[in-house]
């Protein structure tokens, strides 16, 4: 049976320094940001064709950042030669 792959088993998130709003990277490079008092949906966006690797509010809440990787698909798995 195969490992599953990382990102399967982990989903980066990030909490907005005012406590406010909750992001969650998903599957297809899609995030969702949620209100914390009630989980209620602002927005879900696309922000990649990859899948995020991390999520950040900027310090003002004023921007949402994220990152994501791309392996090419003839390079062997990271940590593997």
């Amino acid at each position: 049976m195969a490992a599953a792959r990382p990102w399967v088993r982990w989903r980066p998130y990030a909490i907005s320094p005012d406590g406010a709003a909750f992001a969650a990277a998903l599957p297809n490079g899609r995030v969702q940001v949620l209100e914390t008092k009630d989980g209620s949906e602002r927005f879900t966006v696309t922000a990649t064709e990859e899948q995020s690797v991390c999520v950040m509010f900027s310090p003002d809440d004023s921007t949402l950042l994220t990152g994501a990787g791309f392996q090419r698909p003839d390079y062997p798995p990271l940590g593997r030669a």
